[in-house]
């Protein structure tokens, strides 16, 4: 629904949060999945500040996720 009304940082930062949340269940490959989404999202709007903040915070630099 946010991509449809032009909403893509909402769009990005749900899947960002969402993302985190998995990471923090435990849920490995679907937190994977949302952060690429993230990143994804904002690298279409060049949202340079939230794609960091992914990318920093993101399943693929924390330790448990090899």
């Amino acid at each position: 629904m946010a991509s449809d009304m032009g909403a893509r940082e909402l769009l990005g930062r749900s899947y960002l949060g969402l993302g985190l949340l998995y990471r923090a269940k435990g849920n490995i490959e679907e937190a994977k999945q949302c952060i690429s989404m993230s990143i994804e999202t904002f690298e279409e709007i060049d949202a340079d500040l939230f794609i960091q903040h992914a990318r920093d915070y993101g399943p693929l630099r924390c330790s448990y996720c090899a």
